[in-house]
């Protein structure tokens, strides 16, 4: 929760907002316990904070965007619904995925 509350302060600062970001994802998965994907997060975190870093700069509304799939994520999480948290995760990915398949040059 502290996460999504410091990404809300700092939805005008896009540095002070991607390190909220990434360090809410952290904390969503080492609550999995799945050393596996922990280890993929690690693997794929500079290339995704580039993109966070430009999607931020590129669209003024990304923060809020970002802040309402995670939210999506905690509420569920929090609420003990697998299911849903898995849902949202994947909506959340798709999302950006999305974002960037209509951003990037063929």
């Amino acid at each position: 929760h502290a996460h999504l509350e410091a990404m809300r302060n700092a939805a005008g600062d896009v540095e002070q907002l991607n390190l909220h970001d990434a360090a809410f994802h952290r904390e969503v998965i080492a609550a999995t316990g799945n050393e596996t994907l922990t280890a993929l997060l690690e693997g794929i975190s500079s290339r995704t904070v580039r993109s966070r870093v430009w999607h931020g700069l590129v669209d003024s509304d990304s923060a809020w965007r970002t802040l309402a799939d995670h939210e999506e994520i905690y509420t569920a999480l929090v609420a003990g619904d697998a299911a849903l948290a898995q849902a949202a995760a994947l909506m959340h990915v798709h999302n950006t995925e999305r974002w960037l398949r209509n951003h990037l040059p063929d």
